[in-house]
């Protein structure tokens, strides 16, 4: 039998203010606003119920997206980064995280010019 522990109310509040940031200031910078709102209106760009989630998946979620985030926010084309922003894309999908963006985001040069 497995013992949940359910993320504390200060866990899941900052997983819910580090995806609204994510959403906000890092993927605008890849995306037209009105393509990000039409994924959100669709609930691609939704947290799954965060007080269902173990304590661990919790904390893994937010080690995730603050890679991704960093991974995004400073680009390059390396391997290392692809393999580290397929991970981490891996890791969110499988806590119930909807990512439907590519790898190929980290090497565009012309952020939010491809989908105007």
């Amino acid at each position: 039998m497995r013992v949940i522990n359910a993320g504390t109310e200060v866990q899941i509040k900052d997983v819910q203010d580090l995806w609204g940031d994510f959403r906000r200031n890092t993927l605008s910078k890849y995306f037209p606003e009105d393509y990000l709102d039409q994924l959100s209106e669709a609930e691609v760009l939704k947290l799954p119920e965060l007080e269902t989630i173990d304590q661990a998946d919790i904390i893994q979620m937010t080690i995730a997206m603050q890679t991704m985030i960093h991974l995004l926010e400073h680009p390059e084309s390396d391997e290392r980064q692809l393999e580290l922003f397929e991970k981490n894309k891996r890791i969110l999908i499988e806590l119930g995280i909807p990512f439907p963006f590519s790898k190929e985001m980290l090497t565009s040069r012309n952020k939010n010019k491809r989908f105007h």
